[in-house]
C-alpha cells in the first residue's frame, strides 16, 4: 500500500484513565540514549561491553561496578569490585548516573570518587501508571532531556503471540518518567515504535499499530514520521509516503524507521519500509527531501559530526545475518568505503573519539566461563580492528581428597585482529 504525502496538524485529546503530557518544558540538548561509551570526570567508560569498562586514560583496562558487600566462596573479584552489566537499549546516561531498566526495575548507577565503583540504587517504578505488568518488563530505547527519562513500550519479537494475557492497549506508546520513578506520564494519540528526542522536539514513527480489544489492527492512514514539541504540543506529520507491507507480522516487527539520529538539518534512519530496502536514508526537518544515503541495508548506524561522516552496520549480500559489514559514508562527497566485518548478530554501532564501538551488551561474562570476547572497537585513523576479551583465573586448592575450585578476575585485554 501506498499513500500521497501530506502535511497536517493534530490536536492531542485526553483519553480516559491516563495522564496526558502538557506544560513541559522544551530542553537544548537531549541524550541520545544510545552511548555506548561515555566521559565522566575525565575517564572513558565503555557501557555496552559484556560488563560495565574503565578504557583507561593509559589503555589500562579496569572492571566497573558496586563494591562486593558479602563473601563469595568461589570467586575473588579484583579490588572487591563485582563487574555490573546493563541491559540493550534500557539504559541511559545522564547527570552523573546510569538509569537502567532491569525487568520491572529501574536502577540508578551513580559514579563515585572512586573510578571504578558505582552506587547501585533500586528505584520502584510507579506501575500503577502502566496498563499491566508485562508493560514495565517492555520499557525499551530509553532517553533523557536531562529533566526526565524517556521510553517506549516495544514487544520482543513473537512476544505478541506468545503472551496471550496482556493488553494490547499498552504496545507502541511514548512514555516520560520522573528519575525517582514515581510520575509516569503518556503522550495521548501517540503510536511510536522508533523515536528520538533532539532540541526540543520529539520526532517518531507510527506504524500504523491500532489495538482492538485482545487483537490488534493496522491503521495505514495514520502511519508516517511525525514530530512534536517535548510538551506534547505541535503534532505535525512530517511524511507519510511509505511503503508498508502486507504481512501483518512484519508490519509488527519490522515496519520501521530504525536508528533515529538527528545532525544538522536531517534525520538519519534506516528506511524499513517495503521501498526502503533497510537503508540508511535522511529527511530535513521540514519533512521535505526524502532521499538514499547508503549503498546496502542497514542494521544501526552513528554519525562522527566533527568530520562529517556517518557509519553504518550493513547487511553482507553473501553471508546472511550473523556476519555483517561496516561501511564509512562521506557526507561531503557520499563517498562510500568498506572498513571491516563483524560477526556479532544484531550489532548496533557508536562512534567516539576516533573509534567505532560495537554494543556488546547480551554478551555474558560469567567466572565458570573460558575467555570471552565482550567488545569490539575499530580505530578510524589507524583502520585497525580491536577485539575486547574478559577472562577469569582458575584455581584448584586441594585440601585432602577435596578439591575446591576457585576464580578471580575479571581480568580485561584489547587484542588486535
Amino acid at each position: 500500500m501506498k499513500k500521497k504525502n501530506k502535511f497536517s496538524t493534530l490536536l492531542l485529546l485526553p483519553v480516559i484513565g491516563m495522564t496526558v503530557i502538557s506544560g513541559c518544558s522544551s530542553v537544548d540538548k537531549a541524550s541520545t540514549g544510545n552511548e555506548v561509551v561515555v566521559n565522566n570526570n575525565g575517564n572513558d567508560y565503555y557501557l555496552d561491553a559484556g560488563i560495565i569498562v574503565n578504557l583507561g586514560k593509559d589503555g589500562e583496562l579496569s572492571a566497573v561496578g558496586c563494591e562486593a558487600t558479602e563473601d563469595n566462596d568461589n570467586v575473588q573479584y579484583v579490588d572487591d569490585i563485582v563487574p555490573e552489566k546493563l541491559s540493550k537499549n534500557k539504559s541511559v546516561y545522564i547527570n552523573n548516573a546510569i538509569y537502567c531498566v532491569k525487568e520491572s526495575n529501574l536502577y540508578k548507577y551513580t559514579f563515585t570518587d572512586n573510578k571504578n565503583i558505582l552506587k547501585k540504587e533500586e528505584i520502584t517504578i510507579n506501575s500503577d501508571a502502566f496498563v499491566d505488568e508485562y508493560s514495565v518488563k517492555m520499557i525499551n530505547e530509553l532517553t533523557s532531556d536531562g529533566k526526565n527519562l524517556f521510553f517506549i513500550i516495544k514487544p520482543e519479537q513473537n512476544y505478541i503471540t506468545e503472551q496471550k494475557d496482556y493488553s494490547k492497549d499498552s504496545l507502541f506508546k511514548i512514555g516520560k518518567m520522573s528519575f525517582d520513578g514515581k510520575k509516569v506520564d503518556w503522550y495521548d494519540d501517540v503510536v511510536a515504535s522508533s523515536y528520538t528526542i533532539n532540541d526540543g522536539y520529539i520526532y517518531y514513527f507510527n506504524n500504523g499499530y491500532t489495538p482492538d480489544g485482545d487483537s490488534y489492527s493496522f491503521n495505514f492512514e495514520k502511519s508516517g514520521l511525525y514530530k512534536m514539541k517535548i510538551d506534547g504540543s505541535g503534532k505535525e506529520l512530517m511524511y507519510n509516503d511509505f511503503e508498508t507491507e502486507s504481512d501483518t507480522k512484519n508490519q509488527l516487527y519490522f515496519y520501521n524507521l530504525k536508528d533515529m539520529k538527528v545532525y544538522g538539518d536531517y534525520l538519519y534512519f534506516a528506511n524499513y519500509s517495503s521501498q526502503g530496502e533497510n537503508k540508511v536514508c535522511r529527511i530535513k526537518k521540514d519533512g521535505s527531501n526524502l532521499e538514499t544515503v547508503s549503498k546496502n541495508s542497514a542494521y544501526s548506524l552513528s554519525l562522527d559530526t566533527e568530520n562529517n561522516k556517518l557509519y553504518y552496520v550493513g547487511r553482507s549480500d553473501t553471508t546472511g545475518l550473523a556476519n555483517r559489514k561496516c561501511y564509512e559514508i562521506s557526507l561531503d562527497t557520499f563517498d562510500e568505503t568498506e572498513l571491516f566485518e563483524i560477526s556479532i548478530n544484531e550489532p548496533d554501532i557508536y562512534y567516539y573519539n576516533n573509534y567505532l564501538y560495537l554494543n556488546y551488551a547480551d554478551t555474558v561474562l560469567a567466572a565458570d566461563i573460558s575467555t570471552v570476547m565482550i567488545g569490539e572497537r575499530y580505530d578510524t585513523v589507524n583502520k585497525k580492528l580491536e577485539l575486547l576479551y574478559g577472562y577469569y583465573n582458575r584455581q584448584e586448592i586441594k585440601d585432602g581428597i577435596f578439591t575446591t575450585i576457585k576464580y578471580e578476575g575479571p581480568y580485561l585485554e584489547w587484542k588486535s585482529e
